[in-house]
């Protein structure tokens, strides 16, 4: 197929993505890809389906592809294009196990149990490293005059009152989102905590590897 002397091909690599053992990585899996032609030619469909490497499960179970490996693959395929890159340097690629991995509903109730049981005892054993039950008992004495050494007029609405501001606090309220458009304390952890493994294994992986293979040379020509 034959395309314009002058064409821009813009790259933009993902940050993480699945293989299946065996499969072909290919520049559509391992970034996004906009084609420009004015020669009329179909482009786009045959930068996505340019071979990057063959990945087989000997290679082991996490990769780093480097971008610069994906404008040698293009380069490789159509010499006349310009390739852009755009993003991301390094994309992570997973090996997704044979047959995949189904949850454990024993080891999900487990972790549900130890979390539920373990800020359980923390909130008590907060309260009681800050004299709770005092508090609303001085609280109550100044407010109406009288001792109790139960005052549930407060003690019952703190009660709710703490579950209330968790809910807020973490932007949930079971499966819903209180706020649509604001993240959780926990989602931006949970972003963050991501960000920094993908980090770590760009930088584990990156020198542990100094190139992605040129398929021509996996195929022995």
């Amino acid at each position: 197929m034959e395309f314009a002397p002058e064409v821009d091909v813009y790259i933009r690599p993902k940050e993480r993505l699945s293989l299946r053992p065996g499969e072909h990585l290919t520049v559509g899996q391992a970034a996004e890809v906009v084609a420009v032609d004015s020669g009329g030619g179909d482009l786009r469909r045959v930068v996505v389906g340019i071979p990057v490497s063959d990945w087989s499960p000997r290679q082991g179970g996490v990769r780093v592809v480097q971008a610069i490996d994906l404008v040698a693959a293009i380069k490789r395929r159509l010499p006349h294009v310009n390739v852009h890159l755009i993003g991301p340097t390094e994309t992570i690629v997973d090996l997704e196990e044979p047959g995949g991995s189904k949850p454990s509903w024993l080891k999900v109730a487990a972790v549900w149990l130890l979390l539920f049981v373990g800020s359980g005892l923390t909130i008590m054993n907060f309260h009681a490293d800050v004299s709770m039950v005092r508090v609303h008992q001085r609280v109550y004495h100044l407010i109406t005059g009288e001792y109790k050494a139960h005052p549930y007029i407060l003690q019952i609405p703190y009660a709710f009152g703490v579950g209330l501001g968790m809910a807020l606090f973490f932007n949930h309220l079971l499966r819903r989102k209180i706020n649509e458009n604001e993240p959780s304390p926990l989602e931006v952890e949970v972003f963050q905590y991501e960000q920094m493994i993908n980090q770590y294994v760009i930088t584990r992986e990156g020198s542990r590897q100094e190139r992605v293979p040129d398929p021509r040379e996996a195929h022995g020509s």
